[in-house]
């Protein structure tokens, strides 16, 4: 095998603008400052009311809702603490994303009803002690900021380094408090509604944190797929969020509304009989398949598409479009037969298969027994007598969102596809880990001497054996006593054992019995397109005779790809536009494409 350096991966959060202690700082000094400014309002209104012995019934209020905050946030650490790895990775990310929503929520109904929010309070204030349930008023104007800080803050600490976060939140609520004290007692005097809109500008930014941390989280367990993509789509939440909230607020009429945002949801359900497929025939015919109309179908699925205008003006444009599609299929006959060769090679293929989706991959699987893997007397698995379906080439969904608009005489569009849950055979991968010149292959390990006496290889051999066998370089002898191997451990239910060369050129690799071991996801997340474009001011292409206009543009497709699967580009296949799919075996990958163009309109 080749000697490759070998890279360690980190496990790492997204991150975009802020640390964590400027994050916390953020999030405690904006909702601690309302919650403070609540305060305020009530107990000047009661101190001008004449009611100061109601401060006590007030006071009990707001510790109340403090308590309650306190609790929640406990309760949210325990649940997670109780729960296993991916369960913990799941009520991470949608707490995350719970957290993410609520407070995009609040800054806009913060914009919208700050103005009032002094005259509401007293309002309340005032029914409120009209009805006996001051305290009650209290708790409900303060729990709100309590709760909603303490999910935010909870699905921050979750990604960030616990003391630099403690830092930034205990700093946060002192300052908080100190300005809230500060306004009360009118000793400092600022402009609130400006304060309100930065730091809303900088809650948009953590919140950007969270939401991409969060789809990390979701990612680990498989629901979702981005990897770097994750920070994209933080990226898209600001390019979409931000502009809004800084736009000028503007009444926008219930006849305006068409133009503003279009929904379409399609729900489709059918069956195809009769479908053209090359169903095998005796060979006493002399020939080896014949065309027939021979397989029942069905379909069921939707497709939705949203387009929302975010910004229409003079001078700036902006505008969010996306779609997502969900397709289930099932092949219910095939004219008798249980399945039919599409594409691929004899040992992996794509097929129809009876009670399969269409395309359904097949080929040599591992021996199991309800469910689990046989292993041999080694710990390693066996090939199964009989080669089955192995694997589903069918996305669980495919969707795409993109961004464009126009500022002033600028153009620009943004385009990012995705494909969720689809698997594909990779047997580029297959056949270079036969031959020793992977990254898998590559690596290295050191075990103790007593673990080199028991964990075997393919064939039987224990690390120690090997290293006792003249000429082995795959196995270094140390100094101290520990043993360095090329290769890999797994542990595929019976303790430890050692995927060398052996392995991978027997079941391990791309010239095995065995194609399951290659079915992989190959779910991915690309920009499919980033293009932007300048019309050439009016002047000066009525001087170079061109009245109606002439604009300068760039265009690039296919520029990113983000996907775990290891082989050639997933979205590719070996037999190109055709029913059999999912199938990598050095296939030419997608081309990325540049295009300079220039426009005249005459």
């Amino acid at each position: 095998m080749t000697n490759y350096a070998t890279k360690k991966l980190r496990n790492s959060r997204p991150r975009l603008y802020l640390y964590p202690v400027l994050d916390t700082f953020v999030i405690a000094l904006r909702e601690g400052f309302e919650a403070s400014l609540i305060v305020g309002i009530l107990v000047a209104y009661l101190n001008k009311t004449g009611r100061r012995h109601m401060l006590k019934s007030l006071w009990f209020g707001v510790a109340t809702a403090i308590s309650a905050a306190l609790a929640f946030g406990a309760i949210l650490s325990f649940t997670s603490a109780t729960l296993s790895d991916s369960g913990e990775k799941y009520f991470v990310g949608f707490a995350g994303l719970t957290a993410v929503a609520l407070v995009t929520w609040m800054i806009f109904w913060m914009k919208k009803t700050a103005r009032f929010m002094k005259l509401e309070l007293e309002q309340k204030a005032s029914a409120a002690i009209s009805a006996g349930a001051l305290s009650l008023a209290a708790f409900t104007a303060v729990v709100r900021e309590g709760l909603e800080t303490s999910l935010f803050l909870y699905a921050n600490f979750k990604g960030s380094n616990p003391l630099q976060s403690t830092i930034g939140l205990l700093l946060g609520i002192f300052v908080a408090v100190a300005l809230g004290y500060s306004v009360y007692k009118g000793s400092l005097r600022f402009n609130l509604s400006k304060f309100f809109k930065f730091s809303g500008v900088a809650l948009i930014l953590v919140a950007a944190n969270v939401f991409a941390y969060s789809l990390h989280e979701l990612e680990e367990v498989g629901l979702f797929f981005g990897g770097s993509a994750n920070k994209i789509t933080a990226l898209l939440y600001i390019a979409l969020v931000l502009p809004t909230y800084l736009s000028k607020p503007k009444p926008v009429a219930p006849s305006e509304l068409k133009d503003k945002i279009s929904l379409g949801l399609t729900y489709y359900s059918n069956v195809i009989d009769g479908a053209v497929l090359a169903v095998t025939v005796a060979n006493s015919t002399g020939y080896s398949s014949q065309w027939k109309n021979a397989a029942n179908i069905s379909n069921h699925g939707f497709e939705t598409d949203l387009n929302i205008n975010l910004i229409k003006n003079k001078d700036v444009t902006l505008n969010l479009y996306g779609n997502l599609g969900m397709n289930r299929n099932m092949v219910n006959d095939i004219g008798g037969a249980n399945s039919i060769f599409l594409a691929g090679f004899t040992g992996t293929s794509s097929r129809a298969v009876k009670g399969y989706a269409m395309g359904s991959m097949w080929g040599g699987k591992w021996l199991r027994e309800d469910g689990k893997l046989v292993l041999d007397a080694n710990g390693f698995p066996q090939a199964a007598p009989q080669e089955g379906v192995i694997g589903n080439p069918n996305p669980t969904y495919r969707g795409s969102v993109g961004l464009n608009g126009n500022v002033k005489r600028l153009g620009f569009n943004l385009l990012v596809e995705t494909c969720q849950g689809n698997q594909m055979w990779g047997g580029t991968y297959a056949v270079l880990n036969n031959f020793g010149i992977t990254p898998e292959t590559a690596n290295e390990f050191t075990v103790s001497a007593a673990e080199a006496a028991t964990i075997k290889d393919y064939t039987g051999a224990t690390i120690a054996a090997k290293a006792a066998t003249a000429g082995n370089g795959s196995v270094i002898t140390n100094a101290d006593g520990t043993y360095t191997c090329r290769g890999n451990l797994e542990d595929f239910g019976n303790g430890k054992v050692w995927l060398n060369q052996s392995w991978y050129t027997g079941l391990g690799g791309g010239f095995g019995s065995v194609s399951e071991g290659f079915i992989k996801d190959a779910s991915w997340v690309r920009i499919r397109e980033l293009s932007a474009s300048y019309a050439l001011p009016d002047g000066l292409c009525r001087s170079l005779g061109v009245p109606g206009g002439i604009s300068i543009g760039v265009t690039g497709r296919n520029l990113a790809l983000w996907t775990k699967f290891k082989g050639v580009d997933p979205e590719t296949n070996l037999t190109g536009v055709s029913n059999g799919r999912g199938l990598d075996y050095f296939n030419n990958p997608g081309t990325k494409s540049y295009l300079f163009n220039i426009k005249f309109n005459l």
